[in-house]
């Protein structure tokens, strides 16, 4: 997810105006003689044009007849809920400017509810278990898939994705539905969020993860690089291990590298409770205890919870290991980050304060919007969270040194997509809209603009050798040709490697809510590294007993599939 762009740019007002001729005012849609759609946002005015089939025959046969003939939905209306950030803002703002678009492409009326992070879970949850059934869909974290899957409370969706009535999501599904989407357009990794087993409950559509961003201008100064030498005895580069990273961080905190007459953070991240820091910690403990692949050897596949039991790993040597360097980090930036929440984390970077971040795609496009006059655009540097050489191995219980550093992949976040309610009288009109928000044309728009929160994650995002895209695309909507290089190939690459598991079995926000405020604990130095886990491992068990532990682990097993 991402924040807002909140001003227009010369180049964001010459595509409106050039939009603008060609759509009349009031007018979202112009339909080709050879079946081709372009469709205009509301904001900023730009338009995505649609190939002959692309949204599907519903839409397709109706306006055939012409653009005053019945649309497929009209006189639907649909009330769909997603986060509340406005027009220009994360999640909310990637549907409302598509909106008038879809209701001239299918005739439904659509209404965007917007509630608040904290009150997603209560509102949406509260809707399916009392049957009220005032939305149609949920465009949220796909974290609550579990608990949604296992109460029934959402609609299969694999009929309608094969279903060449709706707009196309994947190319391949005349093969079995875990191959889905593995035709180039999605990573493994990512795959599985969306779908629980052989069946699909989401249109996906964002696709979240975390990497390091770092300033080139900084680490490849030669005069920096000699001083670090002269300091250090090490050569200064890209950091390809924590330890390393660590170090490096550290040695820039509260300097003046680039003789400015401003000192820099080593590092720059947020712990204010909400702002999602522990994602950043599974990412960097990930690298000392799971291998992926190597379970035969004696390491896990799992960080957090043991599928057999459910017993927590969280505490074991490797999460520690792990929440002390997530802790030494945070002691090379801002001396108080239980203030800084996750859009002023964003922000700080961006405004060049420090030399590295670890964080989701959001810093990339705030650096690179048009909108903003950010100093380390031009100089970005992105690569994946760096391994560790140092790994524990879980069968024997003793720390193994690796030659080469292990580097594990993480689909961290949110990953915001679309999911339609089993209470819907309108889940054909719901699907269609998700499918419509989720087809490649406007994936890659999203990932152009940013503003919106929808991150690079498709083939058709990411440019060669990684992927399709063409790199003028980016160009147009304001990013640096070196920056969206670097921003491109760090993802690509991170979604290629094997990753750890992504929560979203019943309970997932209880669970998440105990590690972030006890890794806030340590972080401030309230506790040691040991004590803020074990109280974790503690809160662990307890929410698996009220859930139900051989429930939790049944779905855990299913969710790893």
């Amino acid at each position: 997810m991402a924040t807002h762009r909140s001003l227009q740019t010369v180049l964001v007002a010459l595509v409106v105006v050039a939009a603008s001729l060609a759509f009349a005012q009031g007018n979202y849609v112009t339909h080709d003689a050879d079946g081709s759609f372009v469709v205009k946002s509301l904001y900023p005015g730009d338009t995505v044009t649609f190939a002959p089939g692309e949204l599907g025959t519903l839409i397709g046969n109706a306006w055939a007849n012409g653009a005053s003939a019945r649309k497929p939905f009209t006189g639907v209306t649909l009330n769909v809920v997603t986060l509340q950030a406005g027009d220009k803002g994360a999640i909310s703002g990637g549907i409302i400017n598509w909106v008038p678009a879809f209701e001239q492409l299918t005739g439904a009326k659509v209404n965007v509810v917007q509630k608040p992070f904290d009150d997603l879970a209560p509102v949406m949850f509260n809707d399916v278990r009392t049957g009220t059934g005032a939305y149609d869909g949920f465009i949220v974290p796909m974290a609550f898939m579990g608990s949604l899957v296992s109460g029934n409370f959402i609609v299969p969706l694999n009929d309608y994705m094969k279903s060449a009535e709706y707009p196309a999501v994947f190319d391949n599904t005349n093969q079995d539905p875990t191959r889905w989407g593995l035709d180039g357009t999605l990573e493994p990794s990512l795959q599985r969020l969306y779908r629980w087993g052989d069946t699909w409950y989401a249109a996906p559509w964002d696709s979240d993860g975390v990497v390091l961003y770092y300033r080139k201008d900084v680490l490849d100064n030669p005069s920096v690089q000699a001083a670090y030498k002269q300091a250090t005895g090490e050569d200064l580069a890209v950091p390809t291990t924590l330890d390393q990273l660590v170090k490096e961080a550290c040695y820039f905190n509260g300097t003046d590298p680039l003789n400015s007459g401003s000192s820099l953070y080593g590092i720059v991240e947020p712990a204010q409770i909400g702002s999602q820091f522990f994602e950043y910690y599974r990412a960097i403990a990930a690298q000392y205890g799971v291998v992926p692949g190597e379970a035969a050897q004696g390491f896990s596949q799992t960080l957090q919870f043991d599928p057999q039991t459910m017993d927590p790993l969280i505490n074991n040597p490797a999460a520690v290991k792990g929440l002390q360097t997530f802790v030494d980090l945070y002691k090379c930036g801002p001396k108080d980050p239980a203030s800084i929440d996750l859009g002023t984390s964003f922000n700080m970077f961006a405004q060049g304060t420090a030399v590295f971040q670890i964080n989701f795609g959001d810093t990339g496009t705030i650096i690179e919007s048009p909108d903003g006059n950010s100093p380390v655009k031009g100089h970005l540097g992105v690569a994946a969270v760096p391994g560790s050489t140092q790994v524990y191995n879980l069968a024997s219980k003793s720390w193994v040194t690796r030659s080469q550093p292990n580097q594990v992949g993480n689909e961290a976040g949110a990953s915001w997509s679309g999911m339609v309610s089993s209470l819907s009288q309108h889940a054909d009109a719901t699907y269609a809209l998700f499918a419509f928000l989720s087809s490649p044309s406007m994936h890659l728009w999203n990932a152009r603009w940013g503003f919106d929160g929808v991150d690079l994650g498709r083939h058709t995002d990411f440019l060669p050798p990684n992927g399709a895209a063409d790199i003028q695309n980016y160009l147009s909507a304001g990013f640096n040709a070196d920056d969206i290089k670097q921003i491109s190939d760090a993802y690509a690459r991170n979604f290629t490697e094997p990753a750890y598991e992504y929560l979203r079995i019943p309970g997932t926000p209880d669970y998440d809510l105990a590690l972030e405020q006890n890794l806030q604990a340590a972080i401030t130095g309230q506790m040691t590294a040991q004590q803020a886990l074990d109280q974790v491992a503690t809160r662990w068990n307890t929410t698996t007993d009220q859930t139900g532990r051989q429930q939790q682990i049944s779905v855990f097993q299913e969710s790893l599939k």
